[in-house]
């Protein structure tokens, strides 16, 4: 088990992998129980003055899981899985074939690839195929993508990262207010720092697809931010800061 002073992550005792190419057949993992209820039945519940302890130590717990130490074994951007050595070695994430990636921005171009397979097999959309849309999209993710990050100069470095921290992937003692365990991780990846900022802590608001409705970004966003607003899935969160 491994603890990070004011968390615990549950043992993993066994798992499996899917059995098809397809994915059909779901994979599984077999944990350590942990105490705790899920954070997603009071969060809401609480003030502001309530929840912001709260925030701070998940802030604290994933600032920890940032600097863990990565293997040696471990290269590229992507997944984690072993060698026949039993070695750690990167692999395919859990949301796109493929990977690992050799730099940050295959990593991106690879995700937008994956998004466009899924619209190829949409009837309603049917690829972006009309009126020279898919052209444009392939355009960006080729040469677009790489612009956007010619200058983020954490781009080589590499960390753990988990997107998915929302309140229904941890456990909370409502006696100690402390938050006793992340009970899921499947898309934890090696990735850069800077992934934190675009898809991370989205039920907090935290990101900058979070923490505005959906209208906003086709829109625009109101000024000043309110305290209170609406964030993805129309979920109401709070802003700080």
């Amino acid at each position: 088990m491994l603890c990070l002073q004011i968390i615990s992550f549950p043992m993993s005792i066994g798992w499996c992998t899917t059995g098809s190419a397809s994915g059909d057949d779901q994979g599984w993992i077999l944990m350590q129980h942990m105490p705790g209820c899920d954070l997603d039945t009071v969060f809401e519940k609480l003030s502001l003055e309530e929840q912001k302890p709260i925030l701070s130590q998940i802030a604290e717990i994933f600032a920890k899981i940032q600097r863990c130490e990565i293997p040696s074994t471990v290269e590229g951007f992507g997944g984690l899985t072993f060698d026949e050595r039993g070695c750690m070695v990167g692999g395919e994430m859990s949301l796109v074939r493929g990977g690992p990636f050799g730099t940050y921005v295959e990593l991106w171009q690879g995700m937008l690839r994956e998004e466009l397979k899924c619209a190829d097999e949409s009837e309603v959309i049917a690829g972006w195929r009309q009126n020279g849309v898919r052209e444009k999209i392939e355009a960006f993710v080729e040469k677009g993508v790489p612009n956007m990050y010619v200058n983020l100069l954490s781009a080589c470095d590499i960390v753990v990262h988990d997107f998915s921290p929302a309140t229904n992937n941890l456990l909370f003692d409502e006696k100690t207010a402390k938050v006793t365990a992340i009970i899921d991780f499947d898309f934890a990846h090696i990735t850069a720092p800077a992934e934190e900022f675009f898809r991370s802590f989205w039920t907090f608001g935290g990101n900058v697809l979070g923490g505005e409705s959906p209208s906003s970004l086709i829109h625009g966003f109101p000024e000043p931010h309110s305290e209170t607003t609406f964030g993805p899935r129309g979920r109401k969160v709070k802003i700080l800061g």
